[in-house]
Formats: structure tokens, sequence, C-alpha cells
């Protein structure tokens, strides 16, 4: 019986397991400062990114305009897994969810984004980047100047579905030479930064501890609440079985 419930346990947190894992970006040029904030989550096969620009609308110092936009991302996998399908939707300032981008050919995709594997010198697994640079970028909702004076995009959610199941690199990789650190696994793009939109930035991702994992490594996993619901209804069921076994 003991070793009944172990194997179950076992089967139950082996299927839908997850993790959760946030990465910070910060880096300054021409006089301005770009920072975001990266989350990720994996289940099985099924990678779940959401992205925001947190960048100062103002210069460093003074009340000048700085309007950093996102015009890529990306990321390392442990072992490349070829993907089935991608998606990118982000928010307008006016709350709309519109797609940026994906595999899927509907009339709803705006095609602004693509999927590649390098940008300006940038080399990862996988890399989404706007096929228009700043026109098309990603902003901070409470910039109103500057290129995101007119309608434009904030928060953005990725999501990639693989053959197989994934994980993140569980070793830093080369990225960039153009900013320090040099190694990570997830990357930003920034253009139209600091003075007159003049400066651009190319950063690596700083894994914030304290999430389910240790310098990039992903490790213990986090149960879904579908998991933990199903672990308590299966218990409940041995339970019964065994007490009315003994009778």
């Amino acid at each position: 019986m003991k070793n009944l419930v172990i194997a179950i346990i076992i089967s139950l947190f082996l299927v839908g397991q997850s993790w959760a894992l946030t990465y910070t970006f910060s880096g300054s040029a021409q006089g301005g400062t770009g920072t975001a904030v990266m989350d990720i989550s994996i289940i099985g096969n099924t990678l779940s990114l959401t992205l925001e620009n947190t960048s100062p609308t103002t210069l460093d110092g003074s009340s000048g305009t700085n309007a950093p936009g996102i015009t890529g991302f990306g990321f390392f996998l442990e072992e490349l897994v070829v993907y089935s399908s991608w998606s990118l939707t982000a928010f307008t300032t006016a709350g709309d969810q519109v797609q940026l981008g994906g595999t899927a050919a509907d009339p709803g995709n705006l095609n602004y984004w693509g999927l590649v594997n390098s940008q300006a010198g940038v080399s990862l697994d996988y890399l989404a980047a706007s096929k228009q640079g700043s026109q098309y970028a990603l902003y901070n909702p409470d910039q109103d100047q500057g290129f995101a004076a007119n309608p434009y995009f904030t928060k953005a959610v990725f999501e990639m579905i693989f053959l197989n199941d994934v994980a993140l690199a569980t070793e830093d990789r080369h990225i960039t030479n153009d900013h320090d650190p040099s190694n990570g696994v997830t990357y930003v793009r920034f253009q139209n930064v600091g003075q007159d939109g003049a400066g651009s930035l190319k950063l690596v991702g700083i894994f914030q501890e304290g999430d389910n994992g240790g310098g990039g490594v992903i490790t213990d996993p986090i149960p879904e609440p579908s998991t933990i619901i199903l672990l308590g209804a299966g218990l409940v069921g041995l339970g019964f079985w065994y007490r009315r076994r003994k009778a």
C-alpha cells in the first residue's frame, strides 16, 4: 500500500510539472536607460514568456524624453528542440491585445515581428525581432513622447510549442560583447534609447534569486493547481479503497 501511494505521488508530480523564472535587464546609452522584466514559464513542451518595458521615461539626470523601445528578445535552450508553433501578442495603449507575429496565417496576425536566430550580430536558439525596428517596438506604457507618442505596443506575451519537452539552458552562453555581462541565457534589444533616440542596447538577462532556480538553472518543479487537486483526489480515493478493503 505504501509503495503504491509513493508511486502515485511521483507520477502526479511528473505530469504537468512547471517552472517559473524571472530575468531583469538594465543598461544605459546616450544619456538614457533601458530596463525590462521577462518572466518565463515552461510546462512540458510549452514555453510562455511575458515581457514588460520598465524603462524610465526621462533622460538620466534631466527631464528630457527617454523612450527606449524593445525590438528583439530571445533565449537559449538546454538542447535545441524543433518548434511546431509560436505566437507574439501585445497590448496597445488602449488596452487591446493584438497579434504581432506567429505561425498562424489568420487575418488578425499583423506580422510585424518574425522569429529568427540572429539580430544585429547576436545569435540565440530562438529570437523574436521587430521587422521595422522602433516602429513596432514594445514601449513603457507610461511613455507618451518620442516614438511612443503615436499608438504603440506595450506588454508582450510570447508562446512557443515544441515537438518535445524543453528547458532553458542551465549554463550561461556568450551573447554579446556590447555589454557587461556578455554571457547569459536570455536577451533583450533596445533601440531609440536616450537623447534624440540615438542609442541602442543589447542586454543580457540577470536571473532573479528567489524564483525556483538558481543562477538561471531550472531546478525545483512547481506543481500546477490542477496537479495538486488531482493529487488530493487520488489520495482520498486511495483512503476509501483501503478502508473498504480492511472492512
